[in-house]
């Protein structure tokens, strides 16, 4: 049970940061956008 809330947790974590950073990224390229 312990396993598999630890594998749980290291998926979600993966998945939070790999989609936070396509945020941030896709956030900073409208931000560039409005400049020009």
């Amino acid at each position: 049970m312990a396993m598999w809330l630890g594998v749980g947790a290291v998926i979600l974590a993966s998945v939070n940061v790999v989609g936070g950073y396509m945020v941030t990224d896709r956030m900073l390229g409208f931000f560039k956008k409005k400049e020009d």
